[in-house]
Parts: C-alpha cells; sequence; structure tokens
C-alpha cells in the first residue's frame, strides 16, 4: 500500500468523500428537502471531477506523465465507487436521523404531482396512470429512495470510467 498508485487512490477518495460530506451538510442545512433540492449536475459533476482530477493528478505528478489503461480504469472506477457509496451513506443516515424527512419528500414529490397534473395526464397512457403513479410516490421507501439517488450515478460511472481511462491513458 506505500506505492504512489494506491497512496494517490486513498487521498483521492479521502479528499473527495470530505468533499461531498461537506457539500451534503451544507444541503441538508439549507434545504427541508435535501434529496430533492440537490442540484443532480452538481454532485454528478463533483463525483466526475474528483474522479477524473485524482487521475490526472497521479499521470501528471506522481508517474511522470506516464498512465495505462488498467491505472485509469482502477483508479476511476474506485474513486467514482467510493463517492456513489458515500453518497448512499450519507442518505441513509441522514433519512434514519430525521424520520420526518421521508414524510416530507413523499409530501412534496405528491404535490408536485398535483401541480403538474395535466402534463403528467398527457404524458401517460391512461388518466387512470396518474392515481398509480400518486401510490407509487405514497409507498417510497428509504431503499428506494437509495436506488433512485445511486442507480444513474453507477452507470454515469461506468461510462466516465471507460472514456477517462481512455482518454487519459499515455
Amino acid at each position: 500500500m506505500k506505492h504512489p498508485f494506491f497512496r494517490t487512490l486513498k487521498y483521492g477518495i479521502l479528499l473527495g468523500c470530505g468533499v461531498y460530506t461537506l457539500f451534503w451538510i451544507l444541503l441538508v442545512l439549507i434545504y427541508d428537502n435535501p434529496i430533492d433540492s440537490t442540484p443532480k449536475a452538481m454532485d454528478v459533476l463533483l463525483f466526475i471531477g474528483i474522479s477524473v482530477g485524482t487521475t490526472v493528478y497521479y499521470k501528471l505528478r506522481v508517474a511522470g506523465g506516464q498512465l495505462s489503461f488498467s491505472e485509469g480504469l482502477v483508479m476511476l472506477t474506485l474513486t467514482y465507487s467510493s463517492l456513489v457509496i458515500m453518497q448512499g451513506l450519507l442518505l441513509y443516515v441522514t433519512l434514519e436521523l430525521s424520520p420526518g424527512l421521508l414524510d416530507t419528500v413523499k409530501q412534496m414529490r405528491l404535490a408536485t404531482l398535483e401541480a403538474e397534473k395535466e402534463e403528467w395526464i398527457s404524458r401517460l397512457e391512461k388518466p387512470s396512470d396518474f392515481a398509480k403513479l400518486k401510490k407509487q410516490v405514497q409507498l417510497l421507501t428509504t431503499g428506494i429512495i437509495l436506488w433512485q439517488e445511486t442507480g444513474f450515478r453507477l452507470l454515469v460511472g461506468f461510462v466516465v470510467s471507460l472514456v477517462g481511462a481512455t482518454g487519459l491513458r499515455s
């Protein structure tokens, strides 16, 4: 673990998790519903920026401009995956520490659905599907919210790792 690759990986992950934790704490302090108030592009860019930044730092400062595809793929994947895991843990802890937050999320999503009712009905095949959509929102659980928040990011992380490792290799 004393190899410069692992040290860079470890410090990049720690820095990324620390930055994301501060970002999440600010969201929790500012918003009543930090889950739906989170700018989705912001945290995806944060994940990508930290993963790519760690890899670029390793390539330019530690490895002397040399980076193989496998090194880049491993560094990008592990850094990005660590951030997704950190996000999931922070979300879980937030939902467990403030049990009213899940109810707030449900109420806000139902209010949004009602406000955009005509638009949703025009998108759905049958008007009765709108009632089903509302029922799904009412049945939200912590697990479903965790999947909704982390599932897309895992797919983005896979693409970022492949593209980044290809683009950054020497």
